[in-house]
């Protein structure tokens, strides 16, 4: 888990040289690996120990009153749920039969999409997309959570995420972080396959 960490804490030193203030206030401290991994078991989720080591760097994020949501965003438009609030948003879904069990969120947006790590045998430790809309067609952008963190460090370097400063917000430039992508991840499809998009 050191190449996990030490990406989550470059891109940390990333969001805060873009003036993410807001964002950086509201990182909540860390979870133990065992606390972590007690908390998803307890809802029926058996975690890789990626996903403690991920609410082990922070424990999302929380904030008071009513900041610019795009002030927020970890990766856009995406914010980091912290650990019992995944819990529950996986319980909700869980539930609701339109979502596989094996699903952890750990990113969302505010429009009901999220990021999840899969912990099938199919693709176990995958990050898949999952689009509130394509439910049905959830793609796999990143072998794991250490992949991904690598990936938005790199893309944070070379300025494929970005503060566009007519609003202030974090953004992407898409054809340059795709082309990252394609780079790092060569494993998979689809960050090399148009059909897929």
């Amino acid at each position: 888990m050191t190449d996990l960490l030490t990406s989550l804490r470059s891109i940390e030193v990333s969001l805060a040289r873009l003036g993410r203030v807001e964002l950086i206030q509201s990182l909540r401290p860390g979870l133990s690996a065992e606390s972590s991994a007690l908390m998803v078991e307890a809802c029926g989720f058996e975690p890789s120990d990626d996903i403690p080591a991920l609410f082990g760097w922070h424990n999302g994020c929380s904030w008071e009153g009513d900041p610019k949501l795009g002030k927020m965003w970890v990766y856009p438009p995406f914010i980091f749920v912290y650990l019992q609030d995944a819990i529950r948003i996986y319980c909700e879904l869980k539930r609701s039969g339109n979502w596989n069990p094996d699903w952890f969120p750990v990113l969302l947006d505010d429009a009901g999409d999220f990021y999840a790590v899969d912990q099938s045998e199919a693709a176990p430790r995958a990050v898949r997309h999952i689009r509130n809309e394509f439910l049905h067609r959830p793609v796999i952008e990143y072998s794991s959570l250490g992949a991904m963190a690598r990936t938005w460090a790199a893309a944070f370097d070379n300025g494929a995420l970005y503060v566009d400063p007519s609003d202030d917000c974090l953004n992407i430039h898409d054809d340059e972080f795709s082309s990252l992508a394609a780079r790092m991840n060569p494993e998979i499809s689809w960050w090399s396959d148009p059909e897929l998009a």
